[in-house]
């Protein structure tokens, strides 16, 4: 249960992370979406692809977490929620290229 609680908290942090990214580039007028958007033929269907992608990855990551399905050993897990905290860090102390 506790490497639930802990992943859900770093999937939530990491998410937020990017979301307000996108948020505060929008303010700016920076188109953060762009994926798919004004491609024809086989990049487009590519590109559309990896858009569904991008958007049920983290749903299977959330339904992993909360049925505890994993095969990896403890100590991976460990390391897992150790790198997944710095890149939660990282993702939450961005610096937007104006601000500086």
């Amino acid at each position: 249960m506790l490497f639930q609680v802990t992943a859900i908290i770093l999937f939530c942090l990491c998410f937020m992370g990017v979301i307000l990214k996108n948020v505060f580039k929008k303010r700016q007028g920076i188109q953060t979406d762009q994926i798919g958007k004004g491609k024809t033929g086989t990049a487009k269907v590519i590109e559309t692809l990896m858009k569904i992608t991008t958007i049920l990855v983290p749903l299977v990551e959330v339904i992993c977490i909360v049925f505890n399905q994993t095969m990896l050993p403890f100590g991976a897990r460990i390391k897992g929620a150790l790198i997944a905290a710095v890149g939660g860090y990282c993702i939450c102390n961005f610096r937007c290229d104006d601000e500086e």
